[in-house]
């Protein structure tokens, strides 16, 4: 068991003295940002989308995004090519655990490109590229994410980047977690990076860089092969090294093919081991693979010389010029046609507001009609109850009109019959007359 210790102990050695590529120590600082006033150099905006403010703890950014994150890089014209940058920051810790944010590197004009490193409050980092508006993951993992033991902490962090020759080693907090490299974009601008539905305070990023030539820079008086050649040396350098360290772990393997099946403790650490070398196997294929895309970036580039060499009567120079030429014709066809869609908006504008105008007269009448339709509809239910009285009376004055000539019938009645009483007795008379 001490062997197995310590030839774990000899594995981690190994893998920190190889995984670390940089080992220039700059010492200029150039740009040192506390983020006490962020007037005219960071953004300060509050919307639906985002809220980037200015406090006295920091530069506080909040992003309300559910769907994805945002950039942030400064409104000024610093670039740097090879750097040490050191960002801190930290989380506010009611916003819950999936929360991430990050630093932005080599980032160029209009997006087409940047390195983004990220932290979230899980103990996870992730490493992405931006190309064309497009994001690939760097580093292996759950969409990128690989969760390390060796970040302290979960909400505060300090996050330091080290890069020259195009190569890039990251610290969390003071400790080495990873290292990449990177070749196509040789200098762009430092800025910072939120998450979707995350809120962090920046409180300083400081970037030092020394005044010496960059091994990429076009500026230099290498050709452009023995600039590739260099790197291809450099990334076989770390292949050997890796090829070094798998033989170190097939040879201790080889030692523990024969061990006892009763020692259950030895057995899982040789399955253990026969699986970091299988992780091993398929770091090796990645960085073969990787050798093989700079193979042909640099044959490309040897191409590209071609043309160029065979092209110095200035067809290249032609060829762009129609290109521009072109692409200006695109441009003004294109803002013709914005003109033409601006004319329609604004006339599409002034129908909408003579229609706004129409509605609003025809509301207004409408409503004036409601109030006659109600003032005739009082007057009509004020009619009816009047109507009613009226048949009520008219009924009453019928009623009392019967009783009347019931009344005047009777009276008429009664003088017919005395009437004929009295004839009657007048035609008897003569039968009782005496004469004398």
């Amino acid at each position: 068991m001490k062997k197995i210790f310590l030839f774990g102990a000899l594995q981690c050695i190994l893998f920190l003295s190889i995984a670390q590529n940089v080992n220039k120590v700059f010492e200029t600082l150039k740009w040192d940002e506390q983020f006490k006033n962020s007037q005219g150099v960071w953004s300060q905006t509050s919307t639906a989308q985002n809220a980037f403010l200015q406090s006295p703890e920091g530069y506080n950014v909040w992003r309300k995004n559910e769907s994805n994150g945002f950039f942030i890089l400064p409104k000024n014209d610093l670039k740097f090519d090879f750097f040490e940058a050191e960002l801190s920051f930290s989380f506010d810790k009611s916003k819950g655990k999936k929360q991430y944010a990050g630093i932005v590197l080599q980032a160029q004009e209009g997006g087409a490109g940047a390195i983004l490193i990220e932290l979230n409050r899980k103990k996870q980092f992730r490493i992405r590229r931006v190309s064309n508006n497009r994001i690939s993951n760097v580093s292996d993992g759950n969409d990128g994410w690989v969760k390390s033991n060796k970040i302290k902490g979960s909400s505060a962090f300090i996050l330091k980047v080290v890069t020259k020759d195009r190569l890039y080693d990251v610290y969390i907090n003071g400790v080495f977690i990873y290292t990449f490299t990177e070749i196509e974009f040789t200098e762009g601008k430092i800025g910072i990076y939120i998450g979707q539905k995350s809120r962090a305070n920046f409180t300083s990023l400081r970037v030092k860089s020394d005044d010496e030539i960059d091994v990429f820079s076009s500026k230099m008086s290498k050709s452009q092969d023995e600039i590739l050649n260099e790197t291809i040396v450099k990334l076989r350098e770390t292949i050997n090294k890796k090829d070094q360290r798998i033989a170190l772990i097939e040879a201790d393997l080889r030692k523990f093919k024969n061990v006892p099946k009763e020692d259950s403790s030895q057995i899982k650490e040789f399955i253990r081991l026969r699986t970091q070398d299988k992780k091993n196997k398929r770091f090796l294929r990645d960085l073969e693979a990787e050798n093989e895309s700079l193979t042909a970036k640099l044959k490309k580039l040897e191409v590209f010389k071609k043309e160029i060499a065979d092209n110095e009567s200035g067809d290249i120079i032609i060829n762009l010029s129609n290109l521009t030429t072109a692409q200006k014709s695109k441009i003004g066809e294109q803002e013709s046609t914005i003109r033409l869609q601006n004319e329609s908006i604004e006339k599409l504008k002034n129908r909408n507001y003579e229609n706004a105008k129409t509605i609003s007269f025809l509301e207004l009448k409408n409503m004036r009609s409601e109030d006659q339709i109600q003032k005739l509809q009082q007057e009509l239910r004020k009619t009816d109850s009047l109507n009613s009285e009226l048949k009520y009376q008219v009924l009453a004055i019928e009623v009392e009109l019967e009783k009347l000539l019931k009344a005047q019938n009777i009276e008429t009645e009664k003088p017919e019959k005395k009437s004929r009483r009295k004839k009657k007795k007048k035609e008897e008379l003569p039968e009782f007359i005496i004469e004398e």
